[in-house]
């Protein structure tokens, strides 16, 4: 019976948001970097959830939200005297008997 040795190996994937190498100075403001609290930085910003920026990278100020997405629209309650589809009972019931949440 022959055996069969097999080797898997796990490549670690890193998403690089800015690299500048060398003297060259990039300018990528205005940017959202995929997390509200912006990119990586080990020195400049050590806290940012995002994409790992390099030295040279002019990244501050940042966009806290992704400008390619729509706003997320929260339903609310217009007009707190307003019926339910049934036609006989009231928000104002409602919210007196029941939490709701959005």
């Amino acid at each position: 019976m022959s055996k069969i040795a097999i080797k898997i190996f796990l490549l670690s994937v890193v998403v690089v948001g800015a690299y500048v190498s060398g003297l060259t100075i990039m300018n990528a403001q205005n940017n959202f970097w995929g997390d509200s609290t912006g990119p990586y930085h080990s020195t400049l910003n050590p806290g940012g959830f995002g994409n790992p920026v390099s030295d040279n990278v002019l990244f501050i100020p940042w966009l806290q939200t992704d400008p390619t997405k729509p706003p997320v629209v929260r339903p609310s309650v217009s007009n707190l005297n307003q019926f339910k589809s049934d036609g006989i009972t009231g928000i104002n019931e409602i919210l007196k008997t029941k939490t709701l949440n959005f």
